[in-house]
């Protein structure tokens, strides 16, 4: 199984380290790093250069915001599972991969994972637990995408996420693949720093 992680940034030269190296320490490598870049006028072009874990794909463009710049990762991402992960975000640890290529191969009709995120504040880290969603409450509840591992062909059965959303295209997105009949379940496990 092959995951695509996709990181939309801009100007991120400050924060990208730890999402990159948060990836270059998993134990599994079956995955290739999309990075979306809105033109930065940084050294973040230069970080991601640097990374040699993974095959790596770089667009460097104007955008038209983070939902744009999603959308454009999706379509140039090629493996069977998508995770994004922002700049400023880092996978929970080292296993994180591994044990979500796990789960799946146990779980193969699962569409959309989902886990738990840690929540870095400066007032403390927090826990978000999403194991108690499921279709009826999806609404009110939400899940982050950062918790979230969902099959790529799922952009093509709901759609990509809808830009004229300047906040929430995500929370819209995920309503709609619950609604869907997709089949979601929660895996039981930390899966990433937000």
């Amino acid at each position: 199984m092959k995951f695509s992680i996709i990181t939309v940034c801009r100007n991120s030269e400050r924060v990208l380290h730890n999402a990159m190296e948060s990836l270059s320490t998993q134990h599994y490598k079956d995955y290739e790093w999309v990075v979306i870049d809105g033109a930065s006028t940084d050294g973040t072009l230069q970080i991601v250069q640097s990374f040699s874990s993974a095959p790596l794909l770089v667009v460097s463009e104007p955008d038209h915001g983070i939902y744009d710049a999603m959308n454009k990762g999706v379509a140039k991402a090629r493996g069977d599972y998508v995770f994004f992960l922002n700049s400023d975000d880092a996978l929970y640890d080292e296993n994180v991969l591994q044990d979500v290529s796990d789960w799946l191969d146990r779980n193969p009709a699962v569409d959309l994972v989902y886990g738990s995120v840690v929540n870095v504040r400066a007032d403390g880290d927090w826990l978000r637990d999403f194991g108690h969603v499921d279709k009826y409450n999806i609404i009110e509840d939400g899940i982050c995408h950062q918790a979230i591992f969902a099959r790529r062909l799922l952009f093509t059965d709901v759609g990509l996420f809808d830009p004229r959303f300047k906040l929430n295209a995500d929370y819209d997105w995920i309503i709609r693949v619950f609604r869907s009949g997709g089949c979601c379940a929660y895996m039981n496990r930390s899966l990433a720093f937000f």
